[in-house]
């Protein structure tokens, strides 16, 4: 609701009409079942589809990951080191708001 649903409702003039059906049709309609705002239905329909992932996934092979959780499981998991730099924080929220406003002004301009 945060991010990716205000331009699938809103979006900014300057977006490819193409670009914006397409997720329209991908993201509202065949995932979310035209529901993608109803965020109860959108919730069960994220936590059916994690769940249907770790079904069908053999436990070795898959992380359940959040990325706040930083290097360490990835890398046990992975197998590999751990950087000795901070891990990568991008695309937060605050982010793809920025990019989005931006898209809306260079659009009214």
């Amino acid at each position: 609701m945060e991010t990716i649903y205000q331009p699938l409702v809103n979006p900014p003039a300057a977006a490819p009409r193409e670009w914006i059906a397409m997720a329209r049709e991908i993201v509202v309609e065949r995932t979310f079942q035209g529901r993608l705002g109803d965020p109860e239905h959108a919730i069960a329909v994220y936590e059916a589809h994690n769940r249907e992932v770790q079904r069908a996934i053999a436990p070795e092979r898959l992380l359940v990951y959040e990325a706040s959780r930083g290097w360490e499981p990835l890398c046990r998991f992975l197998g590999v080191p751990v950087p000795g730099e901070p891990f990568p924080r991008v695309n937060t929220t605050e982010e793809f708001r920025a990019r989005l406003a931006q898209a809306r002004k260079e659009a009214d301009s």
